[in-house]
């Protein structure tokens, strides 16, 4: 399983998500299906707009291994 840690990161640097959303000039949806982990299918472009988003407003150096962590499925 994949997560994404989107919601993870926006909640522990203080930022609201709409904010987010419009920084990054993404619908305030994405944001909230990331952060809730209910995206089905990752927009490559999307996501690189959130990381590069979240890079300017924390002043963090973010990579994707940061917003995303892989577990395997328990069969």
């Amino acid at each position: 399983m994949i997560r994404i840690k989107v919601g993870e990161f926006i909640d522990d640097a203080g930022l609201s998500r709409n904010a987010v959303a419009r920084e990054a000039k993404i619908r305030s949806n994405a944001i909230y299906e990331m952060a809730s982990n209910e995206t089905k299918r990752l927009d490559l472009e999307t996501f690189n707009k959130v990381i590069e988003t979240l890079r300017n407003m924390t002043g963090r150096d973010i990579t994707i291994a940061d917003m995303l962590e892989y577990t395997p499925d328990d069969k």
